[in-house]
């Protein structure tokens, strides 16, 4: 192992002092995740809906960035109310269950009747319980 490497000042941040070495280096894997999946692969694009599932959580909260940034429209998912609220108070609008399938379908339809939308264009899942890729995939 090196003790020095040396890399573009752009790519890198002090650790915070709160956070282990494991921490740390966990956290560009999300961002690399965020980038392959909605930039890479799924290339989305502004103006086109995004339905993020988990979005509370640390590939969520950065795929709510990267969608605002494109100026994508964020659909998402949570679980507890608190979660809605801190999601809500990022600026996503469109918040349903990542518990309840059927009321995730039936938020879902009516998000989508409120914007005059068909559906979906992007779908970021981590879900598989509940039968949520089959629903989020009928989305599309």
């Amino acid at each position: 192992l090196s003790t020095y490497n040396t890399s573009s000042a752009a790519l890198l941040t002090q650790k915070p002092s709160s956070w282990s070495h494991e921490e740390a280096c966990c956290m560009p894997v999300i961002f690399v995740t965020v980038e392959e999946a909605l930039g890479d692969l799924a290339k989305l694009k502004p103006k086109e809906r995004v339905l993020i599932h988990a979005a509370a959580g640390g590939v969520g909260l950065v795929a709510i960035q990267y969608a605002k940034f494109i100026g994508a429209e964020v659909y998402a998912t949570a679980g507890a109310e608190e979660k809605h609220e801190f999601l809500r108070s990022l600026g996503v609008k469109y918040i349903t269950s990542s518990r309840n399938g059927n009321k995730f379908e039936e938020d879902m339809k009516t998000f989508l009747k409120e914007q005059g939308a068909e559906g979906i264009d992007v779908v970021l899942n981590s879900l598989s319980h509940d039968d949520y890729i089959g629903r989020s995939l009928a989305l599309l």
